[in-house]
């Protein structure tokens, strides 16, 4: 694995659910999640790791939602790859 590879981008998943309490009390926030994608797209899920988050109950929406998440796989030399990635989630009320 090349930690220094990243994927491209998301080709499938849900975005995450808004927690419906933090909805309701006009909470935002956000949360970066890092995690390695294997080389046919698919997030390895005991490598999710929650780097920073504004409240635990976003994490959860997204730790719920990350199985789903299907991304276009790092490539070195034409060839797919895993690679680790950062990936922030903004929750916004204004969206």
């Amino acid at each position: 694995m090349d930690s220094t590879l990243s994927p491209r981008q998301l080709l499938n998943g849900a975005s995450p659910k808004y927690p419906d309490d933090l909805r309701a009390a006009g909470r935002e926030g956000g949360v970066v999640m890092g995690f390695v994608v294997d080389s046919s797209g698919k997030i390895e899920l005991p490598s999710v790791i929650t780097f920073t988050s504004t409240h635990r109950a976003l994490s959860k929406s997204v730790t719920a939602a990350i199985p789903d998440f299907r991304f276009e796989p790092a490539q070195e030399r034409g060839k797919t790859v895993c690679a680790f990635m950062l990936q922030p989630y903004i929750f916004n009320l204004r969206r």
